[in-house]
């Protein structure tokens, strides 16, 4: 399974989500072991009592037939904010928080998580005293959340629903009702998002478009819902998709990354820098031009750990920590390490000395910066109306420089020490 998905099912598993009618507070009991406990008996006096989050559902539950220990549908997601309804035209029951849904038909076993199909969990829901039961597999495989039974105390903790991610990314398929996105040249990082009445859909002016408006190639900012099914690809709820650039719009702003490289496997570099921010996992693909420091194509396997790169990114990357991206070029750059004084220092360059103290202007060295060039202090970002007078610096730069007095060149990266 590859990190994009492991990253959104960490934080469905890490969340809460679970779902109660009626509760009375309850001290939590400690939790001494996260394996279900299988329950023998078919009375209600012998299944667990049911916590959510530390607070104690009264609503019994129960364990059907076959043995299946089954917990209150409504008690728990009412708890949690979940709205519940019946659908009287269908039969269904229908479970709303947020852009989550989840639908259950009463007398079958198919549960529905967004618009996906229906997941069969070995036992169809029980509706005793009008109260309607699911069982507990409904926790791990529909909410995708935590759950342990210690025979004496069953638990649940899900995720809140309103927690969400946000990704630019290439749309790579449109139909009825959703839309999949991506990363291009990574078909592994895909996800489907699906739309409803309430998913908000903006042209880059912020203006309300259609979903129609929206076609295969556009790039998108695009905020969906933690939760997601566990499927390939996971389907989540759009919760907003603005498009960015249009596909029929020509070339998009590109990012460019200064960085080295830490650790090659297969076709994908990962880049370090001093803190999360500066790190950047870079893929490779067969349409990225990779060159030498003479700018000659050559092989990513030419590329060695240690290599200190100038790479031309994708506007689109993931939300994950470090983010990932497709590279349009990569390109071996020649550079120097230099420790140097500040002198004076402005928007677009920085004076030094390279002798500490010193006011003699051959001693000095200028360091062209722009955006592109990171500046660090204590492994945060700054800006150059930061850096002070005096400031011990550690520069990497290229190794190009002009013969003026005194010197200029062009930094990458700033480290003040």
């Amino acid at each position: 399974m590859n990190r994009f998905y492991k990253r959104c099912l960490s934080v469905l598993a890490a969340g809460t989500l679970v779902l109660g009618g009626s509760a009375v507070m309850a001290q939590e009991p400690v939790e001494n072991d996260l394996t279900v406990v299988p329950i023998s008996a078919n009375t209600e006096e012998n299944a667990p009592a049911v916590y959510v989050d530390g607070i104690k559902l009264d609503v019994a539950p129960i364990v059907n037939a076959d043995g299946t220990y089954m917990l209150p549908l409504r008690a728990m997601m009412e708890e949690l904010g979940f709205e519940v309804n019946w659908d009287a035209a269908t039969g269904l029951s229908v479970l709303t928080k947020g852009p989550v849904q989840i639908t259950i038909n009463p007398f079958e076993d198919g549960y529905t998580f967004a618009k996906t199909a229906p997941i069969k969990l070995g036992s169809a829901p029980v509706v005793k005293n009008d109260t309607t039961y699911v069982p507990e597999a409904f926790v791990a495989e529909i909410l995708q959340g935590k759950y342990s039974n210690n025979g004496s105390f069953a638990y649940v903790t899900l995720q809140d629903t309103t927690e969400k991610i946000s990704m630019n990314a290439e749309v790579k398929d449109v139909a009825e009702g959703k839309i999949e996105i991506g990363l291009e040249g990574i078909e592994d990082y895909t996800v489907i998002l699906n739309l409803s009445d309430e998913t908000v859909l903006e042209d880059k002016d912020g203006n309300t478009i259609e979903a129609a408006d929206i076609t295969k190639g556009d790039l998108v900012y695009a905020e969906f819902s933690s939760a997601m099914t566990r499927s390939i690809p996971p389907q989540s709820n759009a919760i907003k998709i603005q498009v960015l650039k249009a596909a029929d719009q020509g070339e998009v702003q590109e990012n460019k990354y200064y960085g080295l490289v830490s650790q090659i496997e297969g076709s994908t570099l990962y880049m370090d820098g001093e803190d999360m921010d500066a790190k950047l996992v870079i893929h490779v693909d067969d349409k990225t031009q990779v060159k030498n420091e003479l700018g000659e194509n050559i092989a990513l396997s030419d590329i060695k750990e240690g290599t200190y790169l100038e790479v031309v990114t994708s506007p689109a990357y993931t939300a994950s920590l470090p983010p990932q991206t497709t590279a349009v070029s990569v390109s071996v750059l020649n550079y120097e390490e230099t420790e140097a004084e500040v002198i004076s220092v402005d928007e677009n360059q920085i004076v030094a000395t390279l002798n500490e103290g010193s006011e003699d202007v051959m001693d000095q060295i200028i360091f062209n910066i722009n955006e592109n060039t990171k500046i660090y202090k204590d492994g945060q970002v700054i800006t150059a109306a930061d850096l002070e007078e005096g400031a011990k610096i550690e520069v990497i730069h290229s190794i190009a420089s002009t013969f003026s007095i005194p010197p200029q060149t062009f930094a990458y990266i700033v480290n003040v020490k």
